[in-house]
């Protein structure tokens, strides 16, 4: 464990107390460099790469092994103990000196800091989790009188009251308008970047400045609450009561770095899904006619079963997940395709591609949403599946319903109603509805 002390030492950063002034610079065009072309043929290809699939399943190139297939994908992912995350220093490095959850291989460290979470993360959580959701949406539908944009003044911003509510992250007037996009910057240089973009890192480090001083700010005044004795209830002061009563409680900083990892896996996250999902819906009559009779029906089991399979054939949140091989292995073990991997070569479990592997998907070009969920790979797969995953399908699924429910819904003519990025993230798409 890295204890407060080693995280001033190495990242020269206040756990729990003052901040100090900032040393970078914020500059949002550092986030939003449009992808290369590569990136975009990279998407292209694991998403419609049959031919892959079909015949270089395991593709080596360089010091990356991509791999494609459904079954092959997840025992790499389910060989967590040679196939090893590697995002440890870059988690260190932007929350201060800490490792978080997505960072960290399967031990006691994993272990003592999953159990924290998972008591602070309640499962009874989730009923109000969508309750709040659902009446955040509502509001922002009413008062949008007939024209939204969908992205930013919805599926943006409530995750962001979400998490000043929920999470226990203390805003002001001037840091809610940009600590979403703090969180992208985050977000693109953690699971994006694969190869240390210099503007996506400096970004990054300036945007971890200022969320590490949110965060403390939220701490020390989560711990002068509860010192009052009416503190409300939230994440932050759940985990520092555990701090407190429980031996194998979180520190400061892990608290803090805790925190970061959960709002950088849930305000980008549920944007990009909900951007691309969003974008496809309105171009396929079919799937929004079916998405809006569930709403209307209030089915909110049937609406989240169309909205993952909308989310599926949109193309999910990402091309897979990165790992690293701790020892020289083979894959895929008696099949003509076995592969060895040696170690310390990177290998891309391409989840995106696995979920169009008709081999185990059937038919998996068509919009199904009856679908096995074992067809699924969107919240990952194995020891690092998503560990907020029915908090995002609540908020996702509540938050839209109230849009959905809108008759004459429909994409704004012209550019306005064409999805548009900051950086790798969805930020603007209009919609229109008779109000």
């Amino acid at each position: 464990m890295i204890t407060d002390e080693t995280a001033v030492a190495e990242a020269g950063v206040p756990v729990g107390g003052g901040v100090a002034p900032f040393k970078r610079v914020f500059d949002p065009n550092d986030v939003a460099l449009p992808p290369s072309l590569k990136e975009a043929l990279a998407v292209f290809f694991l998403k419609y790469g049959r031919f892959l699939r079909t015949f270089f399943p395991v593709l080596r190139v360089g010091g990356l092994v991509t791999v494609t297939r459904f079954d092959d994908v997840q025992e790499v992912l389910r060989r967590d103990d040679v196939f090893r995350m590697e995002l440890a220093e870059k988690h260190k490095l932007v929350t201060g000196g800490f490792n978080f959850l997505l960072g960290m291989d399967e031990g006691p460290e994993y272990r003592r800091v999953l159990t924290q979470l998972m008591k602070a993360f309640r499962r009874e959580d989730v009923p109000a989790f969508g309750r709040r959701s659902a009446e955040l949406g509502q509001i922002i539908v009413d008062r949008a009188r007939g024209r939204l944009d969908v992205v930013q003044d919805l599926m943006t911003l409530v995750p962001r009251i979400l998490c000043e509510q929920y999470y226990g992250v203390v805003l002001d007037d001037e840091t809610r308008a940009v600590f979403p996009l703090w969180t992208f910057a985050l977000s693109q240089y953690l699971f994006i970047d694969t190869k240390n973009f210099k503007p996506w890192r400096r970004a990054a480090l300036a945007a971890a400045e200022r969320v590490r001083a949110v965060l403390d700010t939220s701490i020390a005044k989560a711990k002068a609450a509860a010192r009052a004795g009416t503190p409300p209830d939230n994440i932050i002061l759940r985990l520092l009561e555990m701090q407190r009563t429980d031996p194998n409680g979180l520190s400061d900083g892990e608290i803090r770095a805790s925190i970061m990892g959960m709002v950088q896996g849930f305000i980008p996250t549920n944007t990009m899904a909900a951007g691309h999902l969003l974008e496809f819906l309105m171009r396929r009559d079919d799937v929004k006619a079916a998405a809006q009779d569930a709403a209307r029906a209030d089915d909110d089991e049937r609406l989240f079963r169309i909205l993952i399979e909308t989310s599926r054939l949109a193309g999910g949140i990402g091309l897979g997940r990165f790992r690293r091989c701790a020892q020289n292995t083979a894959i895929c073990v008696g099949t003509q395709r076995e592969k060895r991997i040696f170690k310390g070569e990177r290998v891309l479990a391409g989840t995106l591609s696995a979920m169009f592997d008709g081999r185990r998907v059937k038919d998996p070009l068509k919009f199904n949403p009856d679908r096995d969920p074992n067809d699924y790979m969107l919240f990952g797969y194995g020891l690092h599946i998503c560990l907020g995953v029915l908090l995002a399908k609540a908020q996702i699924t509540q938050t839209l319903k109230p849009l959905l429910k809108k008759e004459n819904l429909r994409a704004a003519s012209g550019e306005a109603g064409r999805l548009t990025r900051f950086g790798a993230f969805p930020q603007h798409l209009i919609v229109e509805f008779d109000p």
